[in-house]
């Protein structure tokens, strides 16, 4: 009987050290590799004014409507996008004034156009705010004419 009361303490005794080992492991990881900006769950969604441009083409003129929204969950990003609004508008423009009619035909253009704007917006926010933490970029209206 004092044979396990003593196995008993000692398989106590080695799971107290495995938990304090994982703790430990994780309180070392958390700190030194964790993501330093504020994340939120719900997201800030920040939208751009509308923006109309020509499209390329060879026919009478066709424009493209976008109400660009832009989404991410970072409160440091959110809290810079304002000031980045200028630069961010007129990225876009150069990217969507490069678009034809014939490229907005295509089945999937919508959703590269999404994924190309993200692409670019994320790396202007990279080189002028040091910050590249954009989710999404939605068109909330996306109208070719």
């Amino acid at each position: 009987m004092a044979d396990a009361k003593k196995e008993g303490k000692g398989s106590a005794y080695k799971a107290m050290t495995a938990i304090l080992v994982v703790l430990t492991g994780a309180t070392i990881w958390f700190t030194q590799f964790r993501d330093t900006r504020t994340m939120v769950e719900d997201p800030f969604y920040f939208p751009l004014d509308t923006i109309i441009v020509n499209l390329e083409s060879s026919t009478p003129r066709h424009y493209l409507k976008v109400q660009p929204v832009l989404v991410t969950r970072h409160i440091e990003l959110n809290e810079e996008l304002p000031k980045f609004k200028p630069l961010l508008r007129n990225r876009l423009i150069e990217d969507l004034r490069k678009e034809s009619v014939a490229s907005l035909s295509e089945n999937n253009s919508f959703e590269v156009i999404r994924a190309k704007a993200l692409e670019d917006l994320d790396r202007l926010l990279k080189e002028k705010a040091g910050v590249q933490a954009l989710d999404e970029v939605l068109f909330t209206e996306f109208v070719v004419q």
